[in-house]
């Protein structure tokens, strides 16, 4: 019965592009340019034709030799937001292996709310993001979400690294940043580590190699509109498949989350059905075969 309900859901699904929703950043790919960007005066910044995928640039960002700080990079852009509404913000950053050797240098995010427009008056709230450990020359993809509190009216995104056990008079470290994202009524919202399923609910997750004292994001990779995939290491070697199926007829009345991976890393899965609030979490042991995972009563959250 259940596999004849599961294909006449596939055989009436007509095919659909991911949800994703619309930009607020300029020039978030660093086409040709920093342009709509500015770099505060504790790090320098260049355009670069380094680039994340799809033959654009980005932003190459070095620490500048301030006393009394650690060697910090980072570059800024302001936009308007509304209040009440969830944003999601990341970005891809890279942090080459030919600098600061043997430095803890942690990629990291910083978005501000704030009263005024133009990210003027005092800060409303603050949204802090990082990856940590952090592998060298491999792009990390640094990411969170946030309800913009009352009374905001802009937002400060801010992308970049950090080594916080370091001096920048005597340490100098370089980080590069692209494919910046600032999406507005986020709730559902497919990204570069994260898959919008059948319109409404939100997959991403996290891995870790303990004996490495490896970690990190899943990056994601759409397949149709219900489902999708997940690779850790390398794009060429996928990991982890979802999918999300809206079985709300009866006798099911339920939507159906459905795990397979081959894979025996350390994963944790996140599924939240961004019109409950609803999460389900799916996890794998490191060392351990992943399980496949068949949750026919995952989401009663019908329609």
């Amino acid at each position: 019965m259940r596999q004849r309900l599961l294909a006449a859901l596939f055989a009436a699904a007509a095919p659909a592009l991911p949800v994703v929703a619309d930009d607020l950043f300029v020039n978030r790919t660093f086409t040709s340019s920093l342009s709509g960007w500015t770099v505060p005066s504790y790090s320098a910044g260049v355009w670069s034709s380094f680039d994340h995928g799809g033959g654009s640039g980005s932003a190459l960002l070095t620490s500048n030799p301030i006393s009394g700080n650690a060697p910090n990079t980072a570059i800024q852009q302001c936009v308007a937001v509304t209040a009440g509404h969830v944003y999601a913000f990341g970005a891809s950053i890279w942090i080459p292996s030919d600098v600061a050797a043997g430095a803890l240098i942690t990629p990291v995010l910083d978005v501000r709310f704030y009263p005024g427009a133009g990210c003027s008056g005092e800060d409303l709230d603050q949204r802090v993001a990082s990856v940590a450990p952090v592998l060298r020359d491999t792009w990390i993809d640094v990411q969170a979400r946030g309800k913009a509190p009352a009374g905001s009216g802009s937002a400060l995104g801010s992308f970049g690294g950090v080594d916080y056990a370091g001096s920048a008079t005597s340490e100098t470290i370089k980080v590069y940043v692209d494919d910046a994202y600032f999406e507005s009524d986020a709730n559902c919202v497919a990204t570069g580590s994260h898959l919008c399923l059948g319109g409404r609910f939100l997959v991403y997750g996290d891995w870790a190699v303990p004996s490495q004292g490896r970690s990190g994001y899943m990056r994601a990779v759409p397949v149709t509109a219900d489902s999708g995939l997940f690779w850790f290491f390398s794009p060429n070697n996928l990991e982890v498949f979802t999918k999300v199926v809206n079985a709300c007829t009866d006798p099911f009345n339920h939507y159906w989350a459905f795990v397979s991976g081959l894979t025996d890393v350390q994963t944790a899965l996140h599924v939240d059905d961004t019109v409950s609030g609803e999460r389900r979490e799916y996890h794998n042991s490191a060392g351990t075969a992943f399980a496949s995972v068949q949750d026919t009563s995952a989401f009663a959250t019908c329609p």
